[in-house]
C-alpha cells in the first residue's frame, strides 16, 4: 500500500522556534530527509497568519503536510489544513509542543520523522472559539491567559518551567473573576481563579492539566479551579502544576461539547499558547469532532 511519505510532502518551518538558528535548522532538517530517503519541500514563513495560508495552499497540491515548530505553528498549521483531507505531520521544534506530548510524538527531529514513515493516522478533534477561533491543544483564560502573556515575554526558560515563570510573575497580582461557566446540562457560577478548555491532557510545556482529555473523543474538557486567598495560591498551583489536577477539591472538571464562558471583567486568553486577546469578557466554544487527519506515535 502506498503511503503518505512516499510522495512528495511539504514541512512548514517555524524560523522563530528556539532549537537553532534557521539555516540550522533547515539544514538539519534537509540531511535527515535524505538519510531516510524521504522527498520534502522545506518552506519557512513570517509569522502564524502566512504558515495558516501556506497550509491551507498546500491542501490542494500536497496529501501531507508537516508543521514544524510549536504549538502556536501546529495550530495555524492544522487550522489551514481543517476539513481539507490533507493529514497533518508534526516536528516538534517549539518551547512547548503539548500537542506532541499527547500524540506521542517525540522531540527529537530523527525520530518525528520516523514517526511520519510509520503513519499511524487517526483523526484530530479541534476547538472554534467566537466564530472564527481556532485551537487543537487548549484555550485558557483569567489567570491561565495572564499566566501565558507573562510566560510568552520569559526568555530564560522554556517548556514547563516558561509556564511556571509566567504563573509566578502573574500570582500576588492576578485579581479573580466571577465567571459563569455555561456547560450543555448546567451551570456553574464561581469565583474562579482559572478556565482552561482542553483537547489534549497537557499545556504550558508539559503540565498534565487535563489527564482524561482525549484529541480524538469529540469533548473539549473544561478545567476551573476555584480561587483563593493569595497566600494559598502557590501550593494549589503547585499542585496542579505538578500533581493530578483530578486530585485537588478546589478543581471542577467537566467534559462538554461546547461551553460559554462569561467574565465579569475583561481578561488575558490564549489559544495553544498564544495570546490572542486582553480584553476577554466572552468566549463561545463549540468542539468539531475530526476536523483533520494526524499522523501520531503508536503508544
Amino acid at each position: 500500500m502506498n503511503k503518505l511519505t512516499d510522495d512528495p510532502f511539504l514541512i512548514l518551518l517555524n524560523p522563530g522556534a528556539y532549537q537553532a538558528t534557521r539555516s540550522d535548522r533547515a539544514r538539519q532538517l534537509q540531511q535527515l530527509l535524505d538519510e531516510k530517503g524521504l522527498q520534502a519541500e522545506i518552506r519557512t514563513f513570517k509569522d502564524l497568519q502566512e504558515a495558516q495560508q501556506l497550509a491551507g495552499e498546500a491542501a490542494r497540491k500536497y496529501k501531507l503536510v508537516v508543521a514544524a515548530g510549536g504549538d502556536g505553528t501546529v495550530s495555524y498549521v492544522a487550522k489551514g489544513l481543517a476539513g481539507s483531507g490533507c493529514t497533518l505531520g508534526i516536528i516538534p521544534f517549539g518551547s512547548g509542543n503539548d500537542l506532541a506530548l499527547g500524540l506521542n510524538i517525540p522531540k527529537d527531529p530523527s525520530r518525528a520523522l520516523e514517526i511520519l514513515q510509520q503513519e499511524y493516522i487517526r483523526p484530530l478533534d479541534c476547538g472554534w472559539y467566537n466564530e472564527d477561533g481556532f485551537f487543537v491543544t487548549s484555550l485558557g483564560l483569567c489567570f491561565d491567559g495572564k499566566a501565558s502573556y507573562n510566560a510568552s515575554r520569559t526568555v530564560l526558560f522554556r517548556g514547563p518551567f516558561k509556564y511556571i515563570a509566567g504563573v509566578l510573575r502573574s500570582i500576588f497580582t492576578y485579581r479573580a473573576s466571577e465567571v459563569t461557566v455555561e456547560l450543555e446540562d448546567e451551570t456553574i457560577n464561581a469565583r474562579l481563579l482559572m478556565v482552561t478548555l482542553c483537547n489534549s491532557p497537557y499545556e504550558g510545556g508539559g503540565i498534565h492539566l487535563a489527564p482524561d482529555a482525549s484529541t480524538s473523543d469529540g469533548k473539549i474538557d473544561v478545567v476551573m479551579i476555584r480561587d483563593v486567598h493569595w497566600l494559598f495560591r502557590i501550593p494549589l498551583l503547585l499542585r496542579v502544576l505538578l500533581g493530578d489536577p483530578r486530585k485537588v477539591s478546589k478543581i471542577l472538571y467537566r467534559q462538554c461539547h461546547s461551553v460559554r464562558v462569561k467574565t465579569s471583567r475583561p481578561e488575558y486568553a490564549h489559544a495553544d499558547g498564544e495570546v490572542f486577546a486582553h480584553d476577554l469578557t466572552l468566549l463561545d466554544v463549540k468542539a468539531q469532532p475530526g476536523a483533520l487527519k494526524v499522523i501520531c506515535g503508536n503508544g
